[in-house]
């Protein structure tokens, strides 16, 4: 309440120097006056330190690390979920991965045991056995 009552009466200065400076009574160029209101704002932030209490201070810094604690946590999790997510996931393809590989040296011990039956049989069973899958 005490901040807005001295933010108050900074705007009304600040109102009343422009009045004053449009109606010809100050002078000022803007390096004088900036130079002024940052001479300003030194006392400002001493009397508005004057009243607040240290354990104000605390309580506040307290609750703004608490808060960010919350907040880390929180993105932690999400992060340890995504991951999680992530790892069933590659176990899931590593899985499959196994199953198609146990497929495919089964389909070549086939076309071995396959080329092996085919390479001892005569012309004449080749013909036969042509004939038995594909008819004439």
């Amino acid at each position: 309440m005490k901040g807005w009552i001295i933010g108050l009466i900074i705007v009304v200065i600040l109102i009343v120097v422009g009045y004053l400076q449009t109606e010809g009574y100050l002078n000022f160029r803007w390096e004088t006056l900036t130079i002024i209101f940052a001479a300003l704002a030194a006392p400002f932030k001493l009397v508005t330190g004057m009243f607040k209490k240290p354990s104000d201070e605390i309580e506040e810094i307290t609750k703004q690390h608490a808060a960010l604690r919350a907040r880390e946590e929180e993105y932690r999790k999400g992060i340890d979920q995504a991951i999680s997510q992530r790892q069933q996931n590659i176990s899931l393809l590593q899985k499959d991965i196994e199953v198609i590989d146990a497929r495919l040296e089964t389909l070549e011990t086939r076309k071995a045991a396959i080329s092996t039956k085919v390479s001892t049989m005569t012309s004449e069973q080749k013909k036969e056995r042509f004939q038995e899958l594909f008819g004439e």
